[in-house]
């Protein structure tokens, strides 16, 4: 059963605490750019380029991880997207990763 969400107020107050000067963030962000977390090595130990890569679940691994989705009261999306999070912590050095994704309405 997923957690309850907190009060709409604590939301509200942990934007308007947010820093919202623009130099702040500029200063925050600054640096390198990032690198891609990781390239998935191939069969051979070489690197492969993760843009483009597609994996495909069978109509049974899908509707499983609907299922679960559903008992865990969070979307499909949700549930994928926590994977993934998990093994870009597994698979990085980093101490944070962000990725994100983007929708068309």
């Amino acid at each position: 059963m997923p957690l309850p969400a907190p009060p709409w107020a604590d939301f509200v107050a942990a934007l308007a605490a947010r820093p919202s000067d623009p130099d702040y963030w500029r200063a925050h962000l600054a640096g390198p750019a990032p690198r891609p977390a990781f390239a998935a090595p191939s069969a051979d130990g070489a690197q492969v380029d993760p843009i483009g890569q597609v994996a495909l679940l069978s109509h049974r691994d899908t509707e499983a991880l609907a299922e679960t989705a559903h008992r865990l009261g969070v979307s499909f999306a949700t549930l994928v997207q926590s994977a993934w999070a998990l093994v870009l912590a597994a698979r990085t050095p980093a101490e944070r990763v962000l990725f994100g994704v983007t929708l068309a309405t």
